[in-house]
């Protein structure tokens, strides 16, 4: 496995946590959820943008 791969692996998966993370807070609701869910929001939108970015120097590189 080249380095680059295991980097775009963790964020995915990081992308992931967040996900599922921002989910079960939205299904539980209250408080919490408030005052969080833009931030679960943002983080996501983040790792993903880090996992695309990942791939595409993973695209020039093999390419």
């Amino acid at each position: 496995m080249t380095p680059i791969m295991f980097f775009i692996i963790v964020a995915f998966l990081g992308t992931f946590a967040m996900l599922v993370a921002g989910g079960i807070s939205m299904v539980r609701g209250g408080k919490f959820d408030l005052a969080h869910a833009n931030e679960f929001m943002q983080g996501r939108v983040f790792m993903q943008a880090i996992t695309l970015a990942l791939v595409i120097v993973a695209i020039f590189m093999w390419s």
